[in-house]
């Protein structure tokens, strides 16, 4: 479905209001990051990756995600909600 699709479905017509949010993105995906831990050259195994919108939200702990823990070879993967950070 196109955005113009949406938009007149949502709307009524093919233009959005100037008053209106344009409609949302149908074609948003989950993503993330993955990598892995060390410190001083050793692997870390147990450590929880964390994910903030800004640097004020740590402070918060308003989290916006939260990994497993690290495995015992330091490989851990992040998944990020879609449109959740920019």
């Amino acid at each position: 479905m196109s955005l113009a699709a949406i938009s007149e479905r949502t709307y009524g017509s093919s233009k959005c209001p100037a008053s209106a949010p344009p409609p949302p993105d149908r074609r948003l995906a989950a993503s993330g990051i993955k990598g892995r831990v060390a410190w001083r050259g050793d692997l870390c195994a147990g450590v929880r990756i964390r994910a903030y919108h800004s640097v004020a939200d740590i402070a918060a702990e308003k989290t916006v995600a939260i990994s497993a823990p690290t495995k015992t070879d330091g490989n851990y993967q992040l998944e990020l909600p879609p449109g959740a950070t920019t």
